[in-house]
């Protein structure tokens, strides 16, 4: 595999990972269905968790180069509608800010990496418009309300495209799509 230089990142932020609480307790009008409240909660538990590997990751990348001394010198912001007062204190604990919408793409710059996997809506339009993070970890088809446009072809064509590790767990349910891809974005000449 070829040796990929990672852009120096201070803050992780996570666009709609989801309650790390059952979702039936957050909104009890969310789902009808029993399994799909326990699949979409285990999911976001693990998407949730994922904000802290990657600050564990990118802090002792900064360690190791001088710039950081600690996880807490990587900052980050999680938003999405379905957090509860109970995932701001959890995650708040984890050092985890939670953000109301928009503050968590107003936060996005280039030292940012922005993780999203299977939103409802525009987040790579979004992104595209306001910033040119580090890294993106996203799917690379279209997802819902997740287009393709010229926009984001326009970005992307400025990152290096590596597919997510693939999910071996043996769920019932894939974890990640086999599309969920990790963008870094190339080095300037």
């Amino acid at each position: 595999m070829e040796k990929v230089e990672i852009p120096p990142i201070k803050k992780v932020i996570a666009i709609a990972s989801g309650s790390v609480i059952f979702n039936s307790l957050a909104d009890p009008d969310y789902y009808t269905e029993p399994e799909f409240s326990e699949h979409d909660t285990s999911k976001c538990f693990i998407q949730n968790a994922i904000v802290l590997t990657l600050r564990d990751i990118f802090a002792d990348k900064l360690g190791r180069s001088g710039r950081a001394t600690a996880p807490s010198d990587v900052s980050c912001y999680v938003q999405d509608i379905m957090y509860t007062a109970v995932d701001t204190e959890i995650l708040g604990g984890e050092g985890i800010t939670v953000v109301e919408h928009p503050h968590g793409f107003l936060e996005m710059d280039d030292q940012t990496a922005v993780f999203c996997n299977s939103p409802g809506f525009p987040m790579r339009e979004i992104t595209a418009d306001i910033a040119r993070p580090a890294i993106m970890i996203w799917n690379s088809s279209i997802w819902l309300g997740d287009l393709l446009d010229a926009r984001v072809e326009a970005m992307t064509k400025d990152y290096l495209a590596i597919p997510f590790p693939a999910d071996d767990m043996k769920w019932d349910w894939p974890l990640f799509d086999s599309d969920t891809t990790i963008y870094i974005r190339k080095p300037t000449t």
